[in-house]
């Protein structure tokens, strides 16, 4: 790496509930200022009712993302592997919002979804030399 390059890593987690179809906020991550990011993102999901039925998902996803002018740009995102995708249409998807970036879940209406997030994030910074 070049003199002045900062490379950061670490975990965050979360977790929300949804009760209905429509799109959540699970877990987010704010990109810094002239950096670029790759992530991991684990994300699994329950649903439990009265008559002891279960479903469940899980899934692991990529994605690599930059920001510039304090707006960042998701440049891509790849579905690693999912387990049971078809559940009940339960749906991850990825969004930015200025300088973050969103892991967004979607339930079904009127289950109790439980969903948690688990992001490995590791970030590149070039520091730019005060003249």
């Amino acid at each position: 790496m070049a003199a002045g390059d900062k490379t950061q890593g670490w975990a965050v987690c979360s977790q929300v509930a949804t009760t209905d179809a429509t799109q959540t906020t699970l877990a987010s991550y704010t990109v810094g200022e002239d950096c670029t990011v790759v992530a991991n993102v684990l994300v699994v999901a329950q649903h439990y009712d009265n008559n002891q039925h279960e479903n469940a998902f899980s899934g692991v996803y990529h994605l690599l993302a930059n920001c510039a002018s304090g707006t960042a740009t998701l440049r891509d995102s790849t579905i690693i592997d999912e387990l049971d995708p078809a559940t009940t249409n339960w749906a991850v998807a990825f969004d930015a919002d200025g300088a973050t970036i969103r892991v967004r879940v979607t339930g079904t209406a009127g289950e109790d979804v439980r969903w948690a997030a688990r992001i490995d994030v590791l970030q590149v910074e070039q520091e730019v030399p005060v003249v």
